[in-house]
Order: C-alpha cells, then sequence, then structure tokens
C-alpha cells in the first residue's frame, strides 16, 4: 500500500475556495481516497478523512504516515496552519 497526495491549486479561486489537496490510498490496482482538505481563501481549510476500516498492521502504519504526510502538504498551503503544532511534535 502507498499514499500518494495530490494538490490543485486554481489560477482564480471558485468562490471561496482556492484549492484542494487530496490523498490515495493505493493497493495494486484499488485506488481509495483517505483524505480531502478544501483549501479556503479566507478561513481554514476543510479536511475531511475517510480511512479504511479493514487494515493490517503495516497498512495502518502507512495511512497514518500517509496522512501525517497530507498534513504538512496542506500546512505548507495554508499560512494560517502553520502555527499549529501536530500531536508529534507535542510529544
Amino acid at each position: 500500500m502507498n499514499i500518494q497526495i495530490e494538490v490543485t491549486e486554481f489560477d482564480r479561486p471558485s468562490g471561496n475556495i482556492r484549492g484542494v489537496v487530496v490523498a490515495f490510498a493505493t493497493n495494486g490496482q484499488l485506488r481509495k481516497r483517505v483524505a480531502h482538505a478544501t483549501l479556503m481563501c479566507d478561513a481554514e481549510p476543510e479536511i475531511v478523512l475517510t480511512v479504511p476500516r479493514s487494515l493490517n498492521t503495516e497498512e495502518t502504519t502507512t495511512v497514518a504516515e500517509g496522512l501525517l504526510e497530507f498534513v504538512e502538504r496542506v500546512r505548507s498551503l495554508c499560512p494560517q496552519e502553520k502555527s499549529v503544532s501536530t500531536m508529534s511534535e507535542k510529544s
């Protein structure tokens, strides 16, 4: 299983939306969306998670690491998010 992150930033915002970030879990031919962030022009991003219900320990680790990478990518695109620390940074 691999995690792929795709970023789409619009040249011109569509209403209040300036882009999206999507994370996909791929396993062979299967591709499932696990996270979606809507990048807003004047607000924090809206994030939706859809984590698979049944994973083995290795897949769980892959998804967890992918979600951390997803959050970092969203933060890099949203200046207001950079000041928020992750749980791993608090430990």
